[in-house]
């Protein structure tokens, strides 16, 4: 049986030729002959940032946009690894080394298919330099991922902050992200006063905007604020299957009714609510 291996081109901010990270992993400095193999692309120049400048051959990738095109067509090394989910675990990382814009994103492998890493995670201002300290850094962390690969709290933290370094989210939203991965990391016990004022709310709301029973729907947001706590706390809840439903539901629910009164949702409105009879 002939094993697949896949190469996964990025940019890095190094001086070295070939580096073995592991067993799993191996860097090494691109040719001109990988770029025009994988990349479609020939007589490459970078700036200073190590950001293309100039090339010769076309943009190829169906799907990508032109901003990811650019970042992958800068690659200047190629990560060989024999396995798509261990390349999942050295992008994350690469991305708890350093905050740095170096992430892997195509997999090229070598039956001819592709794997996709994504949203690529190409937020930031300058590559990642590997350097003995950083290459240190890089064989601890994955030894530790993959050590904690069945913790279900740092595979939803993970979740999020990939894709908080990822293109994807606006600046207010990843910034929600990543204090709600703080949140979890600060906070590892559930607070009943938060629980009872997100309770209380979404029932008064409900009472309000008629759309629902306000007692069924504080009990019912009740359960879902435990599921929230217990995922950011815990990573997983054996409940959620069973109410996520619910949640979007009231989130699609509220955000209507939002949009026609924000005034209401404005703090100290939802006081007031809350303690008419």
């Amino acid at each position: 049986m002939t094993t697949i291996f896949y190469e996964y081109p990025l940019a890095l901010d190094c001086e070295q030729q070939d580096i073995s990270v592991n067993d799993d992993f191996h860097l090494r400095a691109i040719s001109d002959e990988d770029r025009r193999r994988l990349l479609g692309i020939r007589d490459v120049t970078l700036n200073s940032e190590g950001r293309l400048e100039s090339s010769r051959g076309g943009m190829f990738l169906n799907g990508a946009d032109v901003g990811r095109q650019s970042y992958l067509l800068s690659s200047n090394y190629l990560l060989t690894c024999d396995n798509s989910d261990k390349a999942r675990d050295f992008n994350f990382a690469l991305k708890l080394v350093a905050r740095s814009w170096s992430s892997l994103y195509i997999g090229y492998g070598s039956d001819g298919g592709q794997v996709f890493n994504l949203p690529p995670c190409y937020y930031g201002r300058t590559r990642l330099s590997i350097n003995n300290e950083t290459l240190t850094e890089l064989k601890s962390l994955l030894c530790a991922i993959q050590q904690h690969s069945n913790d279900s709290k740092l595979n939803l933290m993970r979740d999020i902050w990939m894709h908080a370094m990822s293109d994807a989210p606006r600046p207010e939203t990843r910034f929600v992200e990543v204090t709600t991965l703080l949140e979890m990391l600060l906070l590892p016990t559930q607070s009943s006063e938060l629980t009872f004022r997100f309770a209380l709310r979404i029932a008064k709301l409900a009472e309000h905007f008629r759309f629902g029973d306000a007692t069924a729907t504080f009990k019912q947001a009740k359960t879902l604020y435990g599921i929230r706590s217990k995922l950011v706390h815990s990573g997983r809840d054996d409940h959620l299957t069973a109410n996520e439903e619910a949640a979007y539901e009231y989130a699609r629910i509220l955000m209507v009714n939002y949009l026609h009164s924000p005034n209401m949702f404005e703090d100290a409105e939802l006081d007031k609510l809350c303690v008419r009879t």
